[in-house]
């Protein structure tokens, strides 16, 4: 019987996975020292209970082959990165170097990265925290254009110790300790957050203000704007008004019929009373 082909993973299903194999290594209680095929089971469970109903079944095998693809091609990233890090543009923020190593991994392998979505939730981990300046130091003596800095984080085989080179995991022991202050800490952490927020509102509130008092300014600047151009209009129609009184005063009236010219006198006797009055 011929096998049906699984579909690609998806965005969500990468998440799940990275997600599923965080949890798994850094996993205090069962320690570091797992057999490849109990890792990657352990892994296929966590995967399975976060996922969706109407995700696709995936065999461990599968999972396993999807991480070496995340893994290798964001260390090949990191790389990347680590070489925009080493020649430190100047004026770059930290996004202008994320884009300048996306722009080396496409002008390098002809695609864009495709795991970013991956890479964020690994950036987080202690390791890959450090994974930048270790790049960094590495990179001495490498040409630019090299992509070739990899950094095995979690490759294993079945037959193989899984030694996960994360934070060191903390024993058993140590872990209830943790818990036990943490909750015992619960009170003075609770009074923490609770400052916490009041803090954030009366930011909030700052904020606010601010820009209602900025929107207010803007108000005023648009009245006095308006209020400038209704003057200028006035000032140009009493300039216009002014010369047609000019014209009418000094017209010539000797070739102007009885009616006319009764009609212009009277304009003008208008014209010379507003004058009196001012």
């Amino acid at each position: 019987m011929k096998s049906t082909k699984k579909s690609n993973f998806s965005i969500e299903e990468d998440i799940l996975l990275v997600n599923a194999w965080i949890r798994t290594s850094i996993d205090p209680i069962q320690g570091t020292d797992q057999k490849g095929s109990k890792f990657w089971d352990r892994i296929g469970k966590d995967y399975h209970e976060n996922k969706k109903g109407n995700t696709v079944e995936r065999t461990v095998h599968s999972l396993s082959n999807r991480w070496s693809s995340i893994q290798k091609f964001t260390n090949k990233f990191c790389g990347f990165l680590a070489q925009v890090e080493t020649k430190n543009p100047s004026g770059a923020t930290e996004e202008d170097k994320i884009n300048l190593a996306k722009d080396m991994y496409r002008d390098e392998y002809s695609i864009g990265f495709q795991f970013e979505h991956c890479w964020n939730l690994l950036k987080t981990l202690p390791k890959w925290k450090q994974l930048k300046p270790m790049l960094r130091r590495k990179s001495i003596g490498i040409s630019p254009s090299s992509p070739q800095l990899v950094i095995n984080l979690g490759e294993v085989n079945d037959d193989e110790n899984v030694t996960v080179d994360l934070e060191r995991p903390i024993g058993k022991k140590a872990a209830k300790e943790r818990e036990k202050k943490r909750k015992s800490k619960d009170c003075g952490e609770k009074e923490i957050v609770i400052e916490v927020l009041t803090e954030l509102t009366e930011v909030k509130k700052r904020s606010y203000e601010e820009r209602k008092k900025d929107i207010d300014m803007a108000k005023e600047e648009i009245v006095r704007i308006e209020k400038q151009k209704l003057e200028i209009e006035l000032r140009k129609e009493a300039r216009e008004q002014k010369k047609e009184e000019r014209e009418i005063m000094m017209m010539d009236t000797s070739y102007l019929s009885s009616i006319q010219l009764e009609y212009i006198q009277s304009l003008q006797m208008e014209i010379m009373q507003k004058c009196r009055a001012n």
